[in-house]
């Protein structure tokens, strides 16, 4: 992906979670599952299951801690890892994080994950060091520590799809994503246990082909 682009969908992204309490607020929706506020990791499988088409904005699946309003002081702090698609883009992995009153940070890890191949992602708080995270790719660290200020035990774990029509209305995106194996952890470093106790989203624009115990599938309506 061009940088111009990267940053670009960056910033589209961030966007995007900083407005996703209103179901379909200016053109984005999600389907997946929102956890319980706590939680000091989530992880899953996730796999692109169709090259998604885009006409307009983007689509993506990802897993995250945080959200708009989960800073100390009321806004947004997140952490979040997973794959995404813009206009006449392949699938893209990519991590992004904010922290209180500093722009989004877009890092992206691969610019080609070929459709069908699955990826084990996930964001954890580190054993050692103060409120500090990583992304993990693979079982690999796919970061370095990233701080996010008093965060420890008061993050909310999100695993979903999103997709955002660019502001262009009646554009269609086409996308399938399945994710699998959902995992929250109890404890930093690492000591996993089944996503439960969350609700399960579901915008209009999404639909849900599936779910099971940790597991769902998700695909444009």
């Amino acid at each position: 992906m061009p940088i111009r682009f990267a940053c670009a969908l960056g910033a589209a992204l961030a966007a995007a979670w900083l407005i996703a309490a209103p179901a379909g607020a200016a053109g984005y929706s999600y389907a997946g599952l929102v956890g319980t506020k706590g939680a000091l990791g989530v992880a899953g499988t996730v796999t692109a299951l169709q090259t998604p088409l885009v006409q307009q904005g983007h689509v993506a699946a990802w897993v995250g801690v945080g959200g708009p309003n989960e800073a100390p002081d009321g806004t947004a702090e997140w952490l979040q890892v997973g794959l995404n698609s813009g206009r006449g883009s392949a699938n893209h992995l990519y991590y992004e994080y904010v922290r209180p009153g500093i722009p989004v940070t877009y890092v992206e890890l691969a610019a080609n994950v070929p459709t069908g191949q699955p990826v084990r992602v996930a964001v954890l708080k580190c054993a050692v060091g103060h409120d500090l995270w990583r992304v993990w790719v693979n079982g690999r660290a796919a970061s370095d520590p990233i701080s996010l200020p008093a965060s420890s035990g008061r993050l909310t774990p999100v695993a979903t799809a999103e997709n955002w029509d660019g502001g262009a209305l009646g554009a269609l995106n086409t996308f399938s994503y399945s994710f699998d194996r959902i995992r929250v952890a109890s404890a930093a470093g690492g000591v996993w246990r089944p996503f439960s106790g969350g609700l399960l989203r579901q915008d209009n624009g999404i639909r849900l082909v599936s779910s099971a115990a940790g597991s769902f599938v998700a695909a444009s309506a």
